[in-house]
């Protein structure tokens, strides 16, 4: 049985959710509710092979579910295996149109709950391989409640330059 995804916490965490295809025994989709306070909360995620990764860190978008006391300003920030950053999530507001197209999309095929237009919720939907980690701070010194998601994105063709992310450019 071959593994899409395979992932560590690294944080405390309230709860946490991990989905397997039933068909496949691949994850397809993980999950954590935690609290982000002084240092950021640090997921891994080893994929086999590449696959298009939505990556998602719901502060404001728990509020629609009850949550009080969420955090406002999430960012995700991607890192290799090096420890290298490869790039910075994008908050929903900041998304062209083209852009929240395809995050719906994206949403949609993978059964996520939709994410407000106008939310500062982050968001990367990227093509990843290998290890990798996320830091999901905030961007100020912001404290609060975040959903932070990561789904296996079944598309049976995707064009790789169509992309959310904001790159980070190193000189090596």
């Amino acid at each position: 049985m071959k593994t899409i995804l395979s992932c560590s916490f690294a944080v405390l965490f309230l709860a946490t959710a991990l989905f397997a295809d039933p068909t496949t025994g691949r994850v397809v989709n993980f999950s954590v509710r935690a609290e982000v306070v002084t240092k950021p909360v640090i997921q891994g995620l080893v994929v086999n092979g590449t696959q298009v990764i939505l990556i998602r860190a719901v502060g404001t978008g728990l509020s629609q579910f009850g949550v009080s006391g969420v955090l406002s300003d999430p960012q995700i920030v991607l890192y290799d295996a090096a420890g290298h950053p490869v790039g910075r999530s994008k908050s929903v507001s900041s998304l062209t149109a083209a852009e929240y197209a395809l995050l719906v999309d994206a949403s949609t095929k993978c059964g996520a709950f939709p994410l407000d237009r106008n939310s500062s919720d982050a968001v990367i939907l990227y093509p990843l391989s290998g290890p990798n980690t996320f830091h999901l701070r905030s961007i100020s010194t912001a404290q609060g409640e975040v959903l932070f998601e990561a789904y296996a994105v079944p598309y049976a063709e995707f064009d790789p330059t169509t992309r959310i992310i904001d790159l980070i450019y190193m000189d090596l």
